[in-house]
C-alpha cells in the first residue's frame, strides 16, 4: 500500500462514531492527511470517492462484482487484468485493501498544472534555449501526448497560442465529451467527461 493510503485508512479508523469521512475530517483525525489533500496528491470526486489504482493478483467477474458491492466505481481494467483504476468511497477503502486478491492500492500520480507560456528554470539550466536557437527549432508541428486529470485551462492555452485552435463539443447536459481540431482528447472516466 502507498503510505498515503495506509495513513488514510488509519485516519478513517480514528474517526469518532458519527463523523463522516471527508477530506476535512481525514485531515483533523489524521494530521498528515491534510498535506496529501492540499497538495492534490489524494483527490476526492463530488461523491466523496477517492481515485486509486488497485493492484490485484487476478480479477474476474466475481472480483469486480465484489468491488462494486462495496461501492467501488471501476473506471477501467488494464489489458493484463492486474491493475484496476477505480473510485473508492472513503469508508470502504480499508475493506477493499483487506480483500485477498488485492495486493496494493496507490493514488494516481497527477500531473502538475502549469498552463500558459512559461518555461521552467531548468530550460536555461540545461541549455535547451541554446539548443533550440542553434538548431532553429521551436516545437511547431510536433505532436505531443499528455496524460492529465482533465483539460481545465485548455482555453487559456489556446488563447495564449501554446496550443492550436480546438472546438469543444458538449452533450445536451453541457458536459464536455470530445474535441475536434488541434487537440484530440480521450476521457478515461466511466462517464466520459473530459
Amino acid at each position: 500500500m502507498a503510505s498515503s493510503i495506509v495513513g488514510l485508512i488509519d485516519a478513517i479508523v480514528a474517526l469518532p462514531d458519527g463523523v463522516t469521512a471527508t477530506a476535512a475530517s481525514m485531515s483533523a483525525y489524521g494530521p498528515a492527511m491534510s498535506g496529501y489533500f492540499e497538495a492534490g496528491l489524494l483527490r476526492l470526486d463530488e461523491l466523496g470517492r477517492l481515485q486509486v489504482y488497485i493492484s490485484v493478483s487476478a480479477h474476474d467477474d466475481d472480483a469486480l462484482e465484489e468491488l462494486e458491492s462495496l461501492g467501488v466505481a471501476v473506471e477501467r481494467v488494464d489489458d493484463s487484468g492486474a491493475l484496476i483504476q477505480a473510485r473508492v468511497p472513503l469508508p470502504t477503502i480499508g475493506r477493499v485493501a483487506g480483500l485477498g486478491y488485492v495486493s496494493g492500492i496507490t493514488p494516481p500520480k497527477y500531473g502538475q498544472v502549469d498552463v500558459g507560456s512559461r518555461l521552467t528554470e531548468g530550460d536555461a539550466l540545461l541549455e535547451f534555449d541554446n539548443l533550440r536557437s542553434t538548431l532553429g527549432v521551436d516545437g511547431s508541428g510536433v505532436t505531443v501526448g499528455v496524460l492529465s486529470d482533465g483539460i481545465f485551462g485548455l482555453t487559456d492555452a489556446i488563447g495564449s497560442g501554446d496550443l492550436p485552435a480546438t472546438m469543444l463539443v458538449r452533450d445536451s447536459a453541457g458536459v464536455l465529451v470530445s474535441t475536434t481540431g488541434g487537440i484530440v482528447a480521450t476521457s478515461f472516466r466511466a462517464d466520459g467527461d473530459l
